[in-house]
């Protein structure tokens, strides 16, 4: 036999289980408006997948950066004999 009570202690368990997921999403869109928002004041990129691409644009142009003034600095240490 079904016990109603049950049931019904299962459905509104279920609804609060939706209203926090609906309110969780309210949120998580909130947050990414104001990422956006941010990303396209401070940095002049219209959505996430431009953001990507400049960061490994610019870790392109940090790691070359990177070796270039490693190889400045044992040119240097070479010509000026340290060690």
């Amino acid at each position: 036999m079904i016990d109603n009570k049950e049931v019904e202690r299962t459905l509104k368990a279920i609804k609060q289980k939706i209203e926090k997921s609906k309110e969780d999403l309210m949120e998580a869109k909130g947050q990414k408006k104001a990422l956006l928002s941010s990303l396209k004041k401070d940095y002049n990129l219209d959505n996430f997948i431009d953001a990507e691409q400049m960061v490994k644009k610019l870790t392109k142009e940090l790691d070359v950066l990177s070796s270039d003034i490693e190889n400045k600095y044992t040119e240097l240490k070479e010509r000026f004999g340290f060690c």
